[in-house]
């Protein structure tokens, strides 16, 4: 006799439905009273979809993580994934404090992991990182390091470190979802880099009605570089048309 097997499909769509109205919620305040914040974390990213963002503009018809419950819960899992880095390398004897410090002044802000006192294996404190990966990602970032594995990831550290009094170098962890291996990295502080990406965001939180001009990376509305983005259509239309940047 074949073995009966109860599925209940029914709790991960109740799961995910409540994730979908939270972050339509969410969409919804953040376009109704826009706060006005260029998040630290989006250093590097498009300048004009975070022009839009920081001025509440609502995204493209479809678009958004609310139609990727999925994506929410990969999110929620980081969120955990973070806590046990950390407990794991207090439990090893390092101190680690400042956990979702917020750095940086209006309307450029960041919230670090955490600081790290690094002992005798580097004699001073430390911008903490964490961050998770599948195994062919991590795979990839033993091969090619952590600037070229993810350039955003670097420019968020340059931008956290730029405010961090006294710090010089961040230790980034990175967890495989897949094995529960670790990578360790130091980062230096480019000042350069953090200059850069200072100049950047006060383009992107600037009073100017005109959005800035399209990066150059941005040839056509289907090309790599536009065609996942959330604001696609509105950056594509002939009411947002600029130039594209030199």
């Amino acid at each position: 006799m074949d073995e009966m097997i109860l599925r209940l499909p029914a709790i991960q769509k109740r799961i995910d439905a409540t994730l979908r109205q939270d972050e339509l919620a969410k969409q919804a305040t953040a376009q109704e009273a826009p706060n006005g914040v260029d998040r630290m974390s989006s250093s590097g990213r498009c300048v004009r979809e975070r022009w839009a963002t920081v001025r509440g503009l609502p995204l493209d018809a479809g678009k958004g993580f609310a139609e990727s419950p999925k994506l929410l819960r990969i999110f929620r899992l980081g969120h955990v994934i973070e806590d046990e880095v950390v407990a794991l390398l207090e439990s090893a004897g390092y101190f680690i404090e400042d956990q979702q410090l917020e750095v940086g002044e209006y309307p450029w802000v960041g919230h670090i992991d955490g600081v790290i006192h690094m002992g005798e294996d580097v004699p001073k404190r430390s911008l903490l990182e964490v961050k998770s990966a599948n195994a062919a990602r991590f795979e990839l970032l033993r091969e090619v390091g952590y600037q070229r594995w993810n350039e955003g990831y670097f420019f968020q550290l340059q931008a956290y470190m730029m405010h961090l009094p006294g710090i010089e170098d961040a230790v980034v962890a990175v967890y495989c979802k897949d094995t529960s291996e670790l990578y360790f990295e130091r980062v230096l502080f480019d000042v350069d880099v953090a200059r850069r990406l200072e100049a950047e965001s006060s383009l992107v939180t600037s009073e100017s009605s005109t959005p800035p001009k399209k990066p150059k990376a941005a040839t056509s509305q289907f090309c790599k570089f536009c065609k996942w983005c959330d604001r696609n259509a509105w950056c594509w239309s002939p009411a947002t048309a600029v130039e594209f940047d030199e």
